[in-house]
Formats: C-alpha cells, sequence, structure tokens
C-alpha cells in the first residue's frame, strides 16, 4: 500500500474519529441543556398551570383549618371554614366559631374583614394569600399578582421537591431566598410558594405555603391540603372536605360596600343594646379571636 493511500486512510479515519466524539459529546451534553436552552418560561407556565387549575365560574369549598399552638402545652384549634370563589376577582371565607364569626372578603383587589359584626381590618394578612393561585385565572393578573409579592416570573430553573422534579419559578434552584413558586413538572400543579418578607427588626421572614393531595373534581384540580409555614414551623393546615361547583351565589356577600354599612350597624346597633360587662367579655373574645389569625 503506497504512502499517498495510507495517509487519505489516516485522514479518513480521523475524520470519522472526529464526527463519532462530536456525537458522543452530543449525548453527554445533551441532559444539561434544557436547564439552560429549553425550559419553558414563566408565563408559559403560569399559562398551563391555570389552565389546569381553571374550572367553574363559582366554587365552594368547605374545610377544616387547624391552628398548631405556640407552645407544646396548649392544643391546636381547629375550626371549619367555609369559602367561596366567585371568578376572577371575587373570594369570601366564612368561620363560625367558639370564638365569633369571622368573614373576609376580597373583591377587585380590595379586601374586608368582620369579626362579631365589627369590621375589624381592611388588609389580607399572609394566611389569606393561598387562595390567589386559584383566584386569578388569567396569566396578565396572576403574573401581576405574583410581581407584587416578588416573584420574578422572567426567572425559570428546574428543582427537586422530595425528589420529584419541578420548575421553580422566580429563582435558580437551589436558591430559596428570593419569593419563588414551584410547579410539578408534569403536573403543572402548584407545590410550593415562597413568600419572603422581613420584621420590624430587619431579619428574614420566611413565609411559605404547601399545596398536597392534588385531586380532580370533575374538571377542577384542587388539593386536598394545604400547609403555611413560617421560618421553618408548621403554623397553619387546611385540609380540603368538599368542593361544590357552581354553586348559586347572591352577589350582595361579595359586596364590599354593602356589607361595609351593614356591619357597621350592626356593630352599632349591638354595642347600644349590650350591657357593659357583656360587651367586656365579647371584645376579649374578639380580640382573642384577631389574634388568632392576625398575628
Amino acid at each position: 500500500m503506497t504512502n499517498s493511500r495510507l495517509l487519505m486512510m489516516k485522514k479518513y479515519m480521523n475524520k470519522k474519529l472526529a464526527v463519532f466524539l462530536f456525537f458522543l459529546m452530543g449525548i453527554c451534553v445533551h441532559p444539561v441543556a434544557p436547564a439552560g436552552g429549553y425550559l419553558l418560561k414563566g408565563s408559559h407556565l403560569l399559562d398551563i398551570m391555570i389552565e389546569k387549575l381553571s374550572g367553574p365560574q363559582t366554587l365552594m369549598v368547605t374545610q377544616k383549618v387547624i391552628i398548631t399552638s405556640a407552645t407544646p402545652e396548649e392544643a391546636a384549634i381547629h375550626l371549619d371554614e367555609t369559602i367561596r370563589y366567585l371568578h376572577p376577582k371575587a373570594f369570601r371565607s366564612d368561620i363560625q366559631s367558639e370564638y365569633a364569626h369571622r368573614i373576609h372578603v376580597v373583591a377587585n383587589g380590595q379586601s374586608l374583614t368582620v369579626l362579631d359584626g365589627k369590621i375589624t381590618a381592611d388588609s389580607e394578612t399572609d394566611f389569606d394569600l393561598y387562595k390567589d393561585l386559584f383566584l386569578y385565572n388569567s396569566r396578565a393578573e396572576l403574573e401581576e399578582r405574583l410581581y407584587t409579592l416578588g416573584v420574578n416570573v422572567a426567572v425559570t430553573s428546574l428543582g427537586r421537591l422530595d425528589g420529584n422534579p419541578a420548575y421553580v419559578v422566580g429563582a435558580q434552584y437551589p436558591d430559596e431566598m428570593h419569593p419563588q413558586l414551584w410547579v410539578d413538572k408534569d403536573a403543572f400543579t402548584p407545590l410550593r410558594w415562597i413568600i419572603m418578607g422581613r420584621t420590624e427588626n430587619g431579619t428574614v421572614n420566611a413565609f411559605e405555603i404547601r399545596y398536597h393531595g392534588w385531586r380532580q373534581w370533575e374538571k377542577t384540580w384542587y388539593p386536598g391540603r394545604i400547609e403555611i409555614i413560617r421560618n421553618g414551623n408548621l403554623e397553619r393546615e387546611i385540609i380540603v372536605g368538599r368542593l361544590d361547583l357552581n354553586p348559586v351565589f347572591n352577589d350582595a356577600i361579595f359586596d364590599l360596600q354593602q356589607l361595609r354599612s351593614a356591619y357597621e350597624v350592626e356593630a352599632t346597633t349591638s354595642q347600644t343594646e349590650t350591657e357593659p360587662d357583656s360587651l367586656d367579655e365579647v371584645q376579649q373574645s374578639i380580640q382573642d379571636f384577631k389574634k388568632i389569625f392576625e398575628h
């Protein structure tokens, strides 16, 4: 065999080897590529998630709220709650207990809280935020809501929660120091919502909501259990009992102006008709109940 022929064969083999190595590198590198260039964008993820959660225009949920005690000596408090959704912008929660009757209403970006006929707040607490992922059923509105709470929807990464893959919207995994929303990679249901904040003295106040046990009710998906965690401690647990799809609501129950007028009148009437000693007991009951929900 001539030298020229040997040289040509050598060049051919080198070229073939180079192609093989390039192909092999492509196989090795490909699994990493989705983390960099093929991730779904946050806005697209929200679209898919909302489509998964979207259901009837009206929804009523009956659930149990378990408020854990601050010390081991104190027993947990169990409360029965009924919540109503009027999509896309109205929500109402009613809790009737031995302590008081609490009404919390959100409508068109405003809110109102009433305890035993007395208006106590015109703003929401952190404990009310879990419902936002179900209430805002358009991507633009939910994206704006998440943005106001610090979630940068433009940032997306892949992470793992309890060994399962999940999309992380708002942070680069494993960073947990920024507000973020975790979405199941396969089911596209929300798993975890980290809402960061700071206390009055400037320390980090990590507030987290976790959604568990997703179930399908006809065409509607809803979690069976919701955990609310602050600084690593479980402070509240919601156990979902029943969903009623497309119930008929009177729009007046979501009318903040009408509710405000009605309960201001009720509060004035009850004060004039109640004995002083009884009034003190009522006030103490309301204050205790208020501490439970707004501490």
